[in-house]
């Protein structure tokens, strides 16, 4: 078996551009969390809080959704995108090329949509398996109730389209 430690997706946001991701064993998954570990408990205790608050304590759900925010964006989905994202090709700003994690910071000007699908990609790709994987898309915690929904719900799972040429395209390589 001929085992391929990256990934080839093709970006839904922004058609024609392609970026690649690293496939992470779980010793490196392990060793990249090392440095987050206390703010990845910290987002479980805001989700357990959230989970549990009354439906009235909108001004609690705010604090908690926020504080979750400054958390995500601003220490775990950096260390997870500068592990896991490898390249990305044919994406143009300002006519000059974006081509890895630090470009992205650099020219500030892509899609939040396209550093969510960036994020949810490398998150995917790093070895999260079981019911941990239809998770690992949850950019947050709903602030809102939708016709019919559970106050608690949760963004929607994503779809990994992989353009990968590997020999487990069936769906038996460690990140699917």
């Amino acid at each position: 078996m001929d085992f391929k430690s990256t990934a080839i997706h093709d970006s839904e946001v922004y058609p024609g551009v392609k970026f690649t991701v690293r496939k992470f064993n779980v010793w490196q998954r392990l060793e990249r969390d090392a440095d987050i570990a206390d703010q990845v408990l910290r987002v479980e205790q805001i989700a357990a809080e959230h989970r549990a608050l009354a439906e009235d304590d909108e001004k609690r759900r705010v604090e908690l959704n926020a504080e979750f925010m400054r958390i995500n964006n601003g220490i775990i989905a950096p260390v997870v995108m500068k592990a896991g994202l490898v390249s990305i090709k044919d994406l143009l700003v300002d006519g000059e090329p974006v081509t890895d994690y630090d470009g992205l910071v650099k020219c500030g000007a892509v899609s939040s949509d396209f550093i969510t699908e960036l994020f949810i990609a490398c998150q995917c790709a790093a070895g999260v398996y079981g019911d941990d994987r239809k998770n690992c898309a949850s950019p947050g915690i709903s602030t809102g109730r939708t016709d019919g929904a559970d106050q608690n719900s949760t963004a929607g799972n994503a779809s990994e389209k992989s353009t990968t040429e590997s020999a487990d395209a069936a769906g038996t390589s460690p990140g699917k």
